[in-house]
């Protein structure tokens, strides 16, 4: 997240920012995701698209994102409720600050 909003010193941002704020950019995460992760992902969708705009064949092979990156660490994380979240970042940010 520091990296996301151009801050390089971690706890200094940990120290100055609210558990409400740091639930809302983990909120924000969920919904539009950044990193290394999603970045992959978005390169195997062109990656696909690409070669599935050059089959030759309708039995030729179909090309999904997952051919070019193992997406599996992704898609097997317990989705957590908003309350389960919550909760979790306030443990976090209580050892920041008691804000």
């Amino acid at each position: 997240m520091a990296l996301k909003l151009g801050i390089y010193d971690v706890n200094g941002m940990m120290e100055n920012i609210s558990s409400k704020q740091f639930f809302d950019w983990f909120k924000y995460f969920n919904k539009e995701p950044w990193g290394y992760d999603i970045e992959n992902y978005r390169h195997g969708i062109v990656a696909s698209s690409v070669l599935n705009s050059v089959r030759g064949k309708s039995s030729d092979k179909i090309w999904t994102p997952n051919d070019f990156f193992n997406f599996d660490n992704i898609s097997n994380v317990k989705k957590n409720t908003d309350e389960e979240n919550f909760n979790a970042m306030q443990m976090i940010a209580g050892a920041y600050n008691n804000k």
